[in-house]
């Protein structure tokens, strides 16, 4: 079992491209903000991007106001999940490029009834 996830892992390894065609390639920054219905920032909540074509995924976190920014991604087409204690999960899809910046994401998350929250 341990090969068979090792010859995994270097397989999917050796699928990317060499850092120095991967430094090459464009990169973009996606940027937003999540809150309540009442405009309120959420900080702390926990932001998962996976770029829909090649299954790759980032993770990251809101500020103390809510904004969140990422850096660094490469262009393509996202779907973001956004999840906090307390609330209803978050989605939404995207579209980043190098050029021009895409605007910034606005994310608004329901507060979670009671009986979503009890087991």
């Amino acid at each position: 079992m341990l090969a068979l996830l090792v010859g995994i892992v270097l397989s999917l390894a050796a699928q990317q491209a060499p850092p120095s065609a991967q430094s090459n390639l464009p990169t973009a920054t996606m940027s937003g903000q999540v809150r309540t219905a009442a405009g309120v920032g959420i900080p702390g909540a926990t932001l998962s991007l996976v770029e829909t074509a090649s299954g790759r995924a980032w993770m990251s976190w809101t500020d103390e106001n809510g904004r969140f920014t990422l850096p660094g991604l490469p262009a393509g087409h996202y779907r973001v999940e956004v999840s906090q204690l307390r609330f209803d999960v978050a989605v939404s899809e995207s579209d980043v490029a190098a050029a021009p910046p895409p605007p910034p994401l606005q994310l608004t998350m329901k507060v979670a009834s009671l009986e979503e929250l009890t087991p």
